[in-house]
């Protein structure tokens, strides 16, 4: 069973943030070999159940994801300590171990493009490339009917690869049906939505959020800002005229960011709607290809014992300590008997998660070694092992195209496996299935 942090297994690298009643730490986890983020609250009253609840929420609502652009929940639980010496009074820690993001959060990006001579704008195709994943990540959120209420670029981290990933679910809501609003003010003023401030929060409130985020990686500064709260409000309530993006982007791109950006809630795209503007369909294919390029190494074949083993395991461990009681006998960690409370994460779903998909799919192609294998103990020519290889590749990249394309008619199938077993085309087997799957 696993349990939380312990001085055998974590070594303490840093504070990186401090208050009153919690603080964030890196540590290093020696026997996963990776750095991770410890979050503490402390020093509040087990009795306190509102409390207890609200982080609670945050850790089973981490814990219900398994997306590539979700901050990942490793473990969470209460701990209980006695205050003195006496034994008297007990006192309770919640923890929740946590993804460690080594490139900061994407405000930390903005904030290093603006402090310069002159400002260092991103690109449109950075921009979309974050903002796809950003909405990727939403659209996983608002499927489990939970509302975020917290989006911002604090809240967005930054990994190797161009890869973002949404976290801090301190002031999610799980709904319960999708049409259910919030009646409590939560959020940050600048990237909340007019109607948050009328105490209704709502999937709507989510898009505003996203819409003030795709407008400051464009220009690098919100779009409504004051040092005044209730400026702040009255300007994101009342004003209509955004200050214009730079000239470098696309009409679509503003055309989307005006959307986004409706004062009237029910005139905002849902988050399915949003990845059909043509902007977002395309930036989300470039995104696929990239994770194909990136990830997967063409010219080398995997092991069948992590093939079974990939297969084998659609779930992974994520549990989730749920006490019932503090204790009375001195410091426990409650992950023992009835006062766990596992969590596994969902299968893996290749409509929400199609780049997992592609991924398993591969780990349940032969390998070009097997397939030689196979070919020499049947007495087959050299040449027919090197058709068994294009075919195979062929195979492969087919696989691809099914998760991302929309339309399987445009693939020609017959055709394509005909050329390749014949040797008809004059260009290599990667160059013939490339050109073929891009027209």
């Amino acid at each position: 069973m696993n349990t939380l942090a312990t001085s055998q297994t974590y070594k303490k690298i840093d504070t990186l943030k401090t208050k009153p009643h919690s603080k964030i730490s890196l540590y290093e986890d020696t026997e996963q070999s990776r750095k991770i983020i410890i979050k503490q609250i402390r020093n509040f009253s087990p009795g306190n159940r509102q409390e207890r609840k609200k982080m609670a929420e945050e850790a089973t609502i981490l814990a219900k994801f398994d997306h590539p652009n979700i901050i990942e929940c490793y473990h969470a639980g209460f701990i209980s300590k006695f205050a003195d010496s006496l034994r008297k009074e007990v006192h309770e820690y919640f923890k929740i171990e946590m993804e460690y993001a080594p490139l900061g959060s994407l405000k930390d990006e903005i904030r290093r493009r603006n402090y310069q001579a002159e400002p260092r704008y991103f690109t449109e195709k950075e921009i979309m490339n974050y903002f796809v994943q950003i909405a990727k990540a939403v659209r996983e959120i608002h499927n489990s009917n939970i509302i975020h209420r917290d989006l911002k670029p604090d809240n967005i981290f930054m990994f190797d690869n161009g890869i973002v990933k949404v976290g801090d679910f301190g002031e999610s809501a799980e709904l319960e049906t999708s049409d259910q609003t919030r009646n409590t003010l939560c959020g940050t003023p600048c990237y909340m939505a007019p109607e948050v401030f009328l105490r209704e929060h709502s999937f709507e409130s989510d898009i505003w959020s996203l819409g003030v985020i795709l407008y400051e990686l464009c220009t690098l500064k919100v779009p409504f800002n004051s040092a005044s709260c209730l400026e702040v409000e009255r300007k994101v309530i009342h004003e209509n005229d955004l200050a214009p993006v730079t000239p470098m982007y696309s009409e679509n791109l503003q055309h989307l960011l005006l959307n986004l950006l409706e004062k009237i809630p029910s005139q905002r795209p849902t988050i399915d709607e949003i990845f059909q503007f043509s902007l977002v369909e395309d930036a989300e294919q470039e995104y696929y290809c990239n994770i194909v390029h990136e990830e997967i190494d063409f010219s080398s074949s995997l092991r069948p014992s992590q093939e079974s083993n990939a297969i084998s395991q659609p779930f992974s461990s994520n549990p989730v300590c749920m006490c019932e009681d503090y204790p009375r006998d001195g410091e426990r960690v409650f992950n023992l008997g009835e006062t766990v409370r596992y969590l596994p994460m969902d299968t893996i779903d290749p409509h929400h998660n199609p780049a997992k998909a592609i991924i398993r799919r591969r780990t349940m192609m032969p390998s070009v070694e097997e397939t030689s294998s196979t070919q020499m103990s049947s007495n087959t020519t050299q040449s027919d092992q090197e058709s068994s290889k294009e075919l195979n590749y062929l195979h492969f990249k087919l696989d691809l195209k099914l998760e991302m394309s929309k339309d399987l008619k445009e693939l020609n199938l017959p055709e394509l496996v005909g050329n390749l077993l014949k040797n008809q085309s004059c260009k290599t087997p990667e160059e013939e299935c490339e050109a073929r799957l891009i027209n």
